[in-house]
């Protein structure tokens, strides 16, 4: 992993804050450069792959509030850009957390809670 240099100050991150997701079979998250504390939440309705558009920067963190929705449990799968665990199967009505960090080229899974 690259690494993710020292921040000394509030005035070196940029927080992008919340990053518009909208839900279908792919869900694109476009971020822009600059190390960010980024956030991404949305509603899945079906099966669903999530991909990076942008350029990451090494120390930026993306935490993901996915809900599932009320009908049936939906697949989560990571694609372009991260480097996960694995898929998540969610729960009819509850939500996961998953929290990342980039190394410059993926967003790595730090963790993941399940059925919130």
């Amino acid at each position: 992993m690259a690494e993710q240099g020292t921040i000394n100050s509030r005035s070196e991150v940029t927080t992008q804050g919340t990053i518009a997701a909208t839900p279908g079979s792919t869900v694109t998250l476009t971020i822009t450069g600059g190390r960010q504390l980024l956030y991404a939440s949305w509603t899945s309705g079906e099966s669903e792959s999530v991909v990076i558009d942008g350029a990451q920067t090494a120390g930026s963190t993306l935490t993901l509030k996915i809900t599932n929705d009320a009908t049936l449990p939906r697949v989560i799968t990571f694609g372009t850009g991260f480097k996960s665990i694995g898929v998540i199967t969610g729960t009819v009505s509850k939500a996961a957390m998953i929290t990342f960090v980039s190394d410059g080229t993926n967003f790595y899974e730090l963790s993941r809670t399940l059925v919130l």
